[in-house]
């Protein structure tokens, strides 16, 4: 083929074929390096839908900088020619190694899914979601290189939940069957299938029609084949889990599958029939019962228990009618003494508050019945009584000098008060671009064959 795109890219062969469009090794006459170009098939880029996801892809993928995900680099557009050119890896998706070679050993298995579970945090961090993890978008390069995460058609940003939703049959998450929105939780649940597939050589839940698929997303679990060990198992479990909330984030994927390595194989098992269970049901926690205290028994010698008053209810649950009765009249008896004591707080400071107002305009003036400080054993207050008793009492004068208040009374001012087939890569089969499920069918239809 001599076609030129853009007086650059010479298109060279067909790497992968789909309803909306065609991927081809090109060879870029500038730099001399081949690379890979997705090009639209005209009537495709005519529709407006599918041509605004063609460039919401390739937005994305400029804001994408990880070794386990394609670099784009140019987009031309020009008329009903819509192209993309990326760089281009030699390979075969992970769907076409599993038809062609069977189960991958589960050495192996751990380390590509680990790989793409890494890809998967660095684009989830960027605030966007794949929306559709599938083997068939999990590119394998021949030269041993990093694995790739490829086909951002149906990628979507995290902050935009409105956005129309598109999932492969196989690998739809059970919250979209639903009618949801995709999450990153969506893409975890999809990686954990993509691991069940690359053990055991086929999707758990694919057969029957499209509606029989998803309904068993939904209601079935699958249980575990003997050939997984279940240390990896249980990875696998935790990522099918039916509530989004109980999956595991893609960031904590590596170091789990990670710590799986010394019990697993290189030594690939045979293909196995998929076995599914009903999922258990989802019931509310029950509330934490109240438990009576434990009584302890001294040991021979120790002084006997040390009665104590109950904090709360839960302590005295379990005491006998008599003891109840006890405590009862206990409460009413110092009830009926706290009444009498306030008020006879209440008499004592209406007392106090009726005669505390003291006149500072003329000199204190004692009673006669008022104490004096005198010791009545002085010789001075012995004279003093002995002329009480002979002579009549006389008024004290008006030039005496006022005497202080004994108790200091005065004023009070200072009182205390928280599938894509491989987009860049050999070995794309018809029907694995961009996205298409591995039984011929996208949910919901994208349109352009999605």
């Amino acid at each position: 083929m001599n076609q030129v795109l853009a007086d650059r890219y010479r298109i060279d062969t067909e790497l992968a074929r789909g309803a909306a469009g065609v991927v081809h090794r090109a060879h870029d006459r500038i730099t001399g390096e081949d690379v890979a170009i997705k090009i639209l098939h005209a009537d495709a880029a005519s529709e407006p839908a599918v041509a605004t996801a063609f460039l919401d892809e390739a937005e994305v993928l400029t804001e994408l900088n990880h070794p386990g995900i394609v670099r784009p680099r140019d987009l031309i557009v020009n008329g009903t020619l819509m192209a993309l050119v990326m760089d281009l890896v030699d390979g075969v998706d992970l769907r076409r190694v599993v038809i062609d070679g069977g189960p991958l050993p589960s050495r192996r298995a751990a380390v590509v899914v680990s790989e793409v579970a890494e890809a998967l945090a660095a684009v989830h961090a960027k605030g966007i979601i794949h929306g559709d993890v599938k083997p068939g978008n999990i590119l394998i390069p021949s030269d041993g290189g990093s694995v790739r995460l490829v086909d951002f058609g149906v990628a979507r940003r995290i902050a935009s939940p409105d956005a129309p939703t598109h999932a492969t049959p196989d690998y739809t998450a059970p919250e979209i069957v639903d009618g949801g929105h995709s999450t990153d939780k969506s893409d975890v649940y999809g990686l954990g299938l993509v691991l069940y597939e690359a053990l055991c050589g086929v999707s758990p839940y694919r057969g029957g029609s499209i509606d029989d698929v998803l309904d068993r997303h939904r209601a079935m679990i699958p249980l575990r084949p003997e050939t997984v060990v279940a240390e990896l198992w249980s990875i696998i479990e935790s990522c099918l889990a039916l509530d989004p909330a109980d999956r595991p984030g893609a960031q904590a994927i590596p170091s789990m599958l990670r710590a799986t390595m010394p019990l697993l194989s290189d030594e690939a098992a045979d293909a196995v029939t998929p076995r599914l269970a009903p999922r258990p049901p989802v019931t509310p926690p029950e509330p934490m019962p109240f438990l009576a205290p434990t009584p302890v028994t001294p040991a021979a010698g120790d002084a006997p228990p040390t009665s104590v008053v109950p904090a709360s209810p839960v302590a005295i649950l379990g005491e006998s009618s008599e003891t109840k009765g006890r405590n009862k009249s206990k409460l009413l008896i110092a009830a009926a003494a706290g009444i009498v004591v306030i008020a006879a707080a209440g008499v004592l400071g209406f007392a106090w508050l009726a005669g505390a107002t003291v006149d500072d305009s003329k000199p204190y003036e004692p009673q006669a019945d008022e104490q004096t400080s005198e010791d009545p054993d002085s010789k001075d207050t012995k004279d003093k009584k002995n002329n009480d008793d002979s002579t009549p009492s006389e008024e004290p004068s008006s030039t005496d000098e006022p005497s202080s208040s004994p108790t200091g009374e005065s004023g009070g001012e200072n009182g205390t008060g928280g599938d894509s087939g491989e987009e860049n890569g050999n070995g794309g089969s018809e029907g694995d671009f961009p996205g298409e499920g591995p039984i011929g069918s996208t949910f919901p239809d994208k349109p352009g064959g999605r």
